[in-house]
């Protein structure tokens, strides 16, 4: 892995969708919260900045209690933008790279561990399952070359994402995917992951992460 890598996880929004007033990060799945089980993989990774913004003093308080050496950011227009703009909030504390991880995403650690270590700009890609995907087209050489909310694929963009510093700050203010469309082509990385975006949602996550506490067994949406 490149000494220059910066994690910013994006935790600033409402997660309306999920009506529990409070940042999704914080949602616990067999007792621990997301946000806590993200920064257990990232152990080994020295800098990594959390952008905050719904509630932000309950993130505050965790990382207090979990990790006090994380940088923080924070996104004070969290009503009003996107995840780009979290992104780009932490891009301008971050090094040369940075690997953009949403606060509501849970990755397999060896899967991270790849985007990671990737020596280029590279794309977590999983088989299209979710409600609202973006949708994922690759070449034949394992490079996504579009993203799209319309063009229906077999594939979908999970939100991970390894990129220059550079081109985080260059993002915008609404959906990552679309700063990132005239970035491609990017490699692709299939990865195993679930995002909580509903209660459907929730619901998987809690037998994803028994799975993987119990056996590290894959199983099917």
């Amino acid at each position: 892995m490149q000494d220059a890598v910066t994690v910013v996880i994006s935790a600033a929004g409402m997660g309306t969708r999920l009506g529990m007033s409070m940042p999704k990060a914080l949602i616990e799945l067999r007792g621990k919260p997301i946000l806590t089980r993200q920064l257990e993989m990232l152990s080994d990774v020295e800098d990594v900045v959390i952008v905050a913004g719904y509630r932000s003093q309950l993130v505050l308080d965790l990382l207090q209690s979990v990790r006090p050496s994380v940088r923080v950011a924070l996104n004070h227009e969290f009503t009003s933008t996107g995840t780009a703009a979290s992104v780009a909030k932490g891009a301008a504390l971050a090094r040369d790279w940075i690997v953009s991880l949403d606060g509501d995403l849970l990755v397999r650690p060896e899967d991270l561990q790849a985007v990671l270590a990737h020596p280029g700009p590279c794309l977590g890609v999983m088989p299209a399952r979710s409600t609202a995907p973006v949708y994922a087209e690759l070449d034949g050489h394992e490079h996504v070359v579009g993203l799209s909310q319309d063009r229906e694929t077999r594939w979908e963009w999970s939100g991970l994402a390894k990129v220059e510093r550079e081109v985080a700050l260059s993002l915008g203010s609404g959906h990552v995917f679309s700063g990132l469309v005239r970035r491609l082509p990017i490699r692709a990385i299939a990865i195993d992951c679930v995002e909580i975006d509903d209660l459907d949602d929730l619901a998987f996550a809690e037998r994803w992460v028994a799975a993987r506490e119990q056996e590290g067994e894959r199983i099917v949406r």
